[in-house]
Order: C-alpha cells, then structure tokens, then sequence
C-alpha cells in the first residue's frame, strides 16, 4: 500500500508542477500581452467551465473518498515484517516474523499429538505475542496439550534468544471428532 501511496504521491506532484507551470504561461502571455501564451490556459480552463455542479460535486467528492481511504490505509498499523532478534553496539539482527512462525510450526508439528495442519500460528508486533491455534482430539487433555505448546513455544524461543521478547502466549484448543 506504501508503494501505491508513493505512486499515486508522485502523479500528484506532477499534476501540480503542470498546473504550475500552466500558471507561469497565463502570466507571462498576459503580462507581455501575448494572447497565444494565453489561449492555451483559456481552452482549458473553457472545458473545466463545461462541467455542472453536479458532475464537478461528485468529481470532488469521488476524490476526497479516495484520498480519505489511502490515508486510512497508510496510517493503518501494518504487522512488523521483522522482528529485531539481537541488538549490540555493531547493530541489530533482524528475523523474519514469516520466518519465526515457520520455525516453531515446524518444531510444534514434531509433537506426536499434534499435525502440522491442526496448527495455526500468528506472531504479532515488535515485542511479540504468540497466538497458536490448535486442534486436537476429543480424547485428548487441552489442558495438558495446552501447556505442552506453550512449553515447546518458549523453549524454542529461547533456542533462538527471543524469549526475552516475549511477552504473551496465547494457545486455544479446539476438539474436533475423527471419522472412524
């Protein structure tokens, strides 16, 4: 969206900078009394002047829409693409949030009780918590599966020094049957 934004930001700077020097044109031909500096300015401005006030209403109200929702979507607070995972005097290490989440689904899914696809897992901003979603059988403890993914979480963290980073852990168990 930030690439959008920039996009449309420069189209913006560039329609100014004509309309600048459209500007510039108007007052040299009408300062020095050419009129073909001016005619060109005079046509267009004509053409704008054809519009109703309906359609140059709704023109202006289609815009400012539009500029209301890239500012929603600009200002919105994006999940962190990285997660600083070291910071020293020589600078920071940085790991991939995706990357993190593929790590620990891997090492969940080692668990004999749990599949990689009954596992869901989420990590959210810079100091980061850990949503895991998981599924489990109707025979089986959630509690105990509960603090057995908790565990694997944080000692999987510490294997990679971020268990300082993190502040929550939040595990949901949901029983599903099986087909026999």
């Amino acid at each position: 969206m930030r690439l959008l934004n920039s996009v449309l930001a420069t189209i913006f700077a560039l329609v100014l900078i004509a309309a600048s020097a459209l500007g510039i044109v108007y007052l040299v031909g009408a300062v020095t009394g050419a009129p073909g500096m001016t005619e060109l300015v005079d046509r267009w401005l004509q053409s704008l002047g054809a519009l109703t006030t309906g359609q140059a209403l709704a023109l202006l109200v289609g815009i400012a829409l539009v500029s209301l929702v890239l500012f929603v979507l600009e200002v919105r607070p994006w999940r962190p693409r990285y997660i600083v995972a070291a910071e020293s005097e020589r600078g920071r290490t940085y790991i991939q949030r995706s990357d993190i989440e593929r790590y620990l689904m891997q090492r969940l899914s080692r668990e004999k009780t749990l599949s990689p696809e009954n596992i869901g897992l989420n990590v959210h901003g810079d100091r980061f918590d850990v949503t895991a979603d998981v599924s489990v059988s109707t025979t089986a403890d959630v509690t105990a599966i509960r603090e057995q993914v908790e565990r694997n979480i944080k000692g999987n963290l510490t294997a990679i020094g971020l268990d300082d980073d993190l502040e929550r852990i939040e595990t949901r168990v949901q029983r599903t049957k099986r087909a026999a």
